[in-house]
Order: structure tokens, then C-alpha cells, then sequence
């Protein structure tokens, strides 16, 4: 596993449709926008931020943990449109160990159910296996969030199975998770739907 290279300085994904680079200033209303919605926090750990403060907090928490080599948070772009952020993309719990990584993402409202958090997954899953040299790529997505298990299973990921209360997510407490999971030797098989 590549980790130098992942924090060797701020990677930057292209994809068909999309650019995943380093999160900017000018970036910090759609940011705002993002990370202030209810909604983005229905299934995922946090709470919505409603001050700038609280999202410029966020925002140097992600740069604080690059630097620490924890994460790496990415801003998503159309690449039409490469200073309008649509999304965010994440690395973070990374096991150089077991040479792996979890992913996740979030989605503006305004662009849900367009294919970008699809096509996010499969820029970050290309991206750990053909850079990075993972081994392992999981995720955890809670049952009731079938939009998300849409996305990892036509990213070839497998279910390993339901967590029954083994995750606490800041702002839900326990939670029940699935966990799915895609290994280097499915991607190198294409077992991608």
C-alpha cells in the first residue's frame, strides 16, 4: 500500500464526468450547502452544520487529518463545471496493515439521482487499486439507506453482512451498519456491474 503517495501531496481523480481535487476557499458555499442539509445527515454520521463557523471548523478538521495522514477528503466536481462543487469523496480508516481503506461519500440535494455518487465510488476505487495498491476497500452503509447500497453493489462491492449495533455515528449513537466490501482481486476480475 502507496500511503506516501496518497499524502504525498493532495491527489487529484478524473473520472468520465467528474474531477475529485483539493477542497478550496471559493469552494465554501456549496460546501455550506452541502454540509447544512438535514437530509445529508439522514444516514451518515454527523449532524448538519447550520453556522459558518461550524463549517469552517469541519472543513480544517478534514485539512488537520490529511496532514496527520488519517484521511483525505475530496471536493467533486462536474468537469464542465471544475469550481462548483456537486459532492465530497472520502478515504479515511486506513490500515496499512491490512492494506485497506474505507470510502464514503456525500451528495448535494440538488444533484442526487444523477449518477455522481456512482460514478464517485467507482473514481475512488480505481484510484486505491491502480495508485494506491490497496488490498481491501469497505464501506458502511445503514440497511434502511437502499440508494447507498445501490451504489456500492454496482460498484461490485459484496455484503459481508449486518453489523447489528456495532458502529457509533456521532449524532445517532449506536447504529446497525451492513458492511460491504470489494477485494483488489474482484476489481482485477471486473466484477463490476
Amino acid at each position: 500500500m502507496r500511503t506516501k503517495k496518497l499524502f504525498g501531496g493532495m491527489p487529484v481523480i478524473y473520472t468520465d464526468h467528474l474531477v475529485l481535487r483539493a477542497m478550496e476557499d471559493y469552494d465554501f458555499e456549496a460546501l455550506y450547502d452541502l454540509y447544512s442539509n438535514d437530509k445529508i445527515y439522514e444516514y451518515r454520521p454527523g449532524v448538519a452544520r447550520k453556522t459558518q463557523e461550524s463549517v469552517n471548523k469541519l472543513l480544517e478538521k478534514y485539512k488537520e487529518e490529511y496532514e496527520k495522514k488519517e484521511a483525505v477528503y475530496f471536493a467533486v466536481c462536474m468537469k464542465d463545471a471544475p469550481d462548483n462543487v456537486v459532492a465530497v469523496g472520502e478515504i479515511f480508516a486506513i490500515d496499512s496493515r491490512l492494506e485497506q481503506v474505507d470510502i464514503g461519500y456525500s451528495v448535494r440535494e440538488s444533484c442526487w439521482g444523477k449518477g455522481i455518487a456512482t460514478e464517485v465510488v467507482a473514481g475512488l476505487i480505481k484510484y486505491l487499486f491502480e495508485e494506491i495498491e490497496v488490498n481491501r476497500i469497505r464501506a458502511h452503509v445503514m440497511p434502511e439507506n437502499i440508494p447507498s447500497h445501490n451504489v456500492v453493489v454496482k460498484n461490485g462491492f459484496l455484503k459481508e453482512g449486518l453489523i447489528r449495533q456495532g458502529a457509533l455515528w456521532n449524532g445517532k449513537g449506536i447504529v446497525d451498519v451492513n458492511q460491504y466490501a470489494i477485494l483488489k482481486q474482484d476489481y482485477n476480475k471486473g466484477e463490476r456491474k
